[in-house]
């Protein structure tokens, strides 16, 4: 081949390549999509009620997103503690909730991704701000940067809330709950689950109940002996 021939030649592989390179690359982005959908559909989540038969001293609403069900099951122990000091609670997805009138207290969860609230959390507190900031309301989060309870993995947990407590600024949180969750790479997407292989993340199950329940003790104080409404 001369060279005439080879220089000619050469752009035009180089653009085979590129093409080539662009649809690979569309179609890992593509299986990634489908994956975590398909993951996230295949998911379950807590909803309920508690308890069902009694008179109970106040009704709390614990509205929570999450992502692959971790959020949901220490939503679940939060309302199994305040179930426990006599209140009726009702578990749902933020996505669920409908009204608000019927609650006397509020405790909005969400799983940290990516370093945020889940969408669906935020949304749900800035469309519900001026309900929110009537009720005695508090929050809660779980992300992996509390497996280890350190002054400053606290702060930085704290940390994620900023946004939403600027732009719902009309909710005033009287306790703010900080909590560890599961990493289960079977539960994944794709692109999480190589992300935080990536980051060195191990599996395991890093939830620490009792934290839990103290925690809901501490917000039976704050939330439920205070006023329906501020």
């Amino acid at each position: 081949m001369d060279r005439e021939t080879e220089q000619c030649q050469g752009p035009d592989r180089r653009r085979l390549l590129a093409v080539s390179c662009g649809a690979t690359f569309g179609l890992l982005m593509h299986r990634m999509a489908l994956g975590a959908s398909s993951q996230k559909a295949g998911q379950e989540f807590v909803e309920t009620t508690c308890p069902t038969n009694a008179r109970p001293a106040k009704r709390v609403l614990i509205a929570y997103a999450s992502r692959y069900g971790s959020t949901g099951t220490v939503a679940g122990a939060i309302a199994e503690a305040l179930c426990g000091m006599g209140h009726q609670v009702d578990v749902r997805l933020v996505n669920t909730v409908k009204e608000l009138t019927p609650y006397q207290a509020a405790i909005v969860g969400s799983a940290i991704y990516m370093g945020k609230l889940l969408p669906e959390a935020a949304d749900f507190v800035k469309a519900n701000q001026d309900a929110l900031g009537r009720l005695p309301t508090a929050y809660f989060v779980v992300c992996m940067t509390m497996k280890d309870d350190t002054p400053q993995n606290r702060a930085k947990a704290t940390a994620y809330l900023d946004p939403v407590r600027q732009e719902a600024h009309k909710v005033k949180p009287v306790a703010i709950g900080l909590f560890p969750g599961v990493v289960d790479f079977s539960k994944m997407s794709f692109m999480h689950k190589a992300m935080l292989k990536t980051m060195g993340s191990a599996e395991g199950d890093y939830r620490d109940f009792p934290a839990v329940k103290r925690w809901s003790s501490d917000a039976n104080s704050k939330l439920l002996t205070a006023p329906g409404e501020r």
